[in-house]
């Protein structure tokens, strides 16, 4: 078992000042709970969370005839059972490094750990995310592996996507201005960049209007708003001849939910070892979450020009 000591920590004992809060590492975006509608468990009501979606009432000829009672419509809805799964992790430090180190250990141990976390839980949400039967490739593509490096995203691919959810009658986001929201990578955003059809479209909308996301944001254009990410789903070198294959998430509102069994808490463990050495700090947590509505968002999967492979 990995134990944080003195030598996991060069020159501990060395009074020399520095600014810890220049020196952290660097932490991505995280953008997919943002898109997953939270929802929490009943007290005492077990670890499955159940989503009930009711169907769309029938359009029909709704002429009354005097005197005469129409037949009933039926409500139906579709049942979708997501199970609570806990998730945590620990970092083992001894009391030597404690007492010697000129960092504090423990809350600079603690801050990492909220970061992990939120990496954790957001790769959870987005692996999840991505698992919708919806997929969009360019150029006819049938499969992932038929994907080439030359299958990047452009305007016309967006487009054809949001046709898609507009004729699935999936819903948009009132939050965002009554629009689809778009996950894409940044090396997507590039090539996106580069298309005359998304700079003629996107150059006159306003930036980041709502605040939506601060940094995150790229634009708005037609009725979709989108979002970068540097941990967006990536497939690897799956696509033909060693290509790599990224994913570009449109989702409309409603598809996607979770729900908390038991929020996420710091957790400290005293010594139990027989000389009290080695103590842990570390998280923990509880969180169903799952598709609630398929056909309310669609994947894209392709190439990018900046990472062929």
């Amino acid at each position: 078992m990995p134990i944080s000591n003195t030598g996991s920590v060069p020159d501990s004992t060395e009074k020399v000042f520095f600014d810890t809060m220049l020196m952290r590492h660097a932490e991505p975006r995280l953008i997919h709970s943002e898109f997953s509608e939270e929802s929490e468990f009943p007290e005492n009501s077990g670890d499955t969370v159940e989503f009930r979606v009711f169907d769309a009432l029938p359009t029909a000829d709704d002429t009354l005839i005097e005197g005469v009672s129409p037949n009933p419509d039926e409500l139906g809805n579709t049942k979708v059972q997501m199970t609570a799964v806990q998730g945590g992790r620990t970092v083992a430090i001894t009391d030597r490094l404690e007492y010697t180190s000129v960092d504090p250990v423990m809350n600079e141990t603690t801050r990492l750990q909220g970061d992990q976390a939120g990496r954790n839980i957001d790769a959870r949400l987005r692996d999840g995310q991505n698992a919708g039967t919806a997929v969009y490739r360019p150029n006819s593509r049938l499969t992932r592996g038929d994907i080439t490096a030359t299958d990047i995203l452009t305007f016309d691919m967006l487009d054809r996507m949001a046709t898609g959810l507009e004729d699935a009658s999936a819903p948009t986001w009132p939050e965002h201005g009554n629009r689809y929201l778009v996950a894409l990578n940044p090396n997507a955003a590039y090539d996106l960049r580069q298309d005359a059809m998304w700079k003629d479209r996107v150059k006159s909308n306003p930036i980041d209007p709502e605040n939506k996301l601060a940094g995150n944001y790229l634009g708005d254009t037609h009725n979709c708003r989108f979002f970068i990410s540097p941990v967006t789903k990536d497939f690897g070198t799956v696509g033909s001849e060693g290509t790599r294959v990224f994913s570009t998430l449109m989702m409309g509102k409603g598809y996607y939910g979770h729900a908390w069994l038991s929020a996420m808490e710091s957790v400290y463990a005293p010594p139990v070892d027989p000389l009290k050495q080695i103590s842990h700090v570390g998280y923990k947590y509880d969180l169903a979450h799952g598709i609630k509505q398929d056909a309310h968002a669609v994947r894209g999967e392709h190439a990018c020009t900046l990472r062929p492979n």
